[in-house]
């Protein structure tokens, strides 16, 4: 039977992140003044509001389930 590796993802994102490295230090990047930029900052600010709005909507739906383990036999077999 043949083994397959779980380690050829995170060694193939290492690599990639080796090499944007590099070629950030090649190109004199200043990557401070690209996450400071106002643009960057909009964008951010957008994602964190709608992530914050899906997190907000699923603690409501979490909130809304059963307290008993959530299983959901027993929660309509004891309520009848």
């Amino acid at each position: 039977m043949k083994k397959y590796s779980t380690q050829k993802g995170f060694v193939k994102y290492v690599v990639i992140f080796i090499v944007l490295v590099v070629l950030i230090a090649m190109f004199n990047i200043d990557v401070g003044a690209i996450i400071e930029s106002d643009l960057v900052q909009s964008v951010y600010h957008y994602i964190k509001v709608i992530l914050s709005f899906i997190y907000d909507a699923f603690v409501k739906v979490i909130g809304q389930l059963p307290t008993n383990g959530g299983d959901m036999a027993t929660s309509t077999a004891t309520s009848t």
